[in-house]
């Protein structure tokens, strides 16, 4: 598992030339399953190509009373705490991706689905 997650991360890092997408992402994981017991913790994570898109999937288990904001530009946290999740969905946007989030009580998952650069337009 940890050369997947070196893997997608220096794919994030490249294409996006900001490897703190990516550790954002982590850095939400992280925190959210050491809110679960020791044996409910997970995280998941995951890159494939398909379709000329690159498509990173990580998920984890969390608390089901911890809801889990998209909206808006910074992090829920306070500062110094992460770019927030609707920035995410800013940079896929731009790159002409795409950005979700399922939150499914105990587990969620975020996906950000990017076009491989040569068939991508940036805005």
């Amino acid at each position: 598992a940890g050369v997947l997650v070196a893997g997608a991360a220096v794919l994030i890092a490249f294409y996006l030339r900001d490897s703190s997408v990516f550790a954002n992402l982590l850095d939400n994981a992280i925190e959210g399953s050491l809110l679960m017991p020791p044996e409910k913790r997970m995280i998941l994570v995951s890159a494939a190509v398909k379709a000329d898109c690159l498509i990173v999937t990580v998920a984890n288990h969390k608390p089901a009373s911890l809801h889990i904001r998209t909206e808006g530009m910074a992090s829920s946290k306070g500062e110094g705490h992460g770019l927030g999740l609707g920035i995410l969905r800013q940079i896929a946007e731009r790159y002409d991706g795409s950005f979700s989030c399922e939150d499914s009580g105990e587990r969620v998952e975020f996906s950000i689905m990017l076009p491989l650069l040569e068939s991508r337009t940036e805005r």
